[in-house]
C-alpha cells in the first residue's frame, strides 16, 4: 500500500479532507433551501400585498 501513497498519515488526512468536503457540501445544500424559502415566502408575501394594493384601489386604479 506504501507504494500506491495509501500510509496511513496520508490515508486519514484524506478522510479528514473528504469530511471537510462533504460538511462544505451539507452547508451549501442547507444555505441553498433556506435562501429558495426565503425567496418563494418574500414572493408570496409581495404577491399578496399587490393584492391587497388593487383590492383597496391603491395601485393602477385609475378608473
Amino acid at each position: 500500500l506504501a507504494h500506491l501513497g495509501l500510509e496511513n498519515g496520508h490515508a486519514a488526512r484524506d478522510l479528514r479532507e473528504l469530511r471537510d468536503l462533504l460538511e462544505a457540501w451539507r452547508d451549501a445544500r442547507r444555505t441553498a433551501w433556506q435562501t429558495t424559502i426565503k425567496v418563494v415566502t418574500t414572493a408570496i408575501l409581495a404577491a399578496l400585498l399587490v393584492g391587497a394594493a388593487i383590492k383597496l384601489k391603491l395601485v393602477g386604479g385609475g378608473q
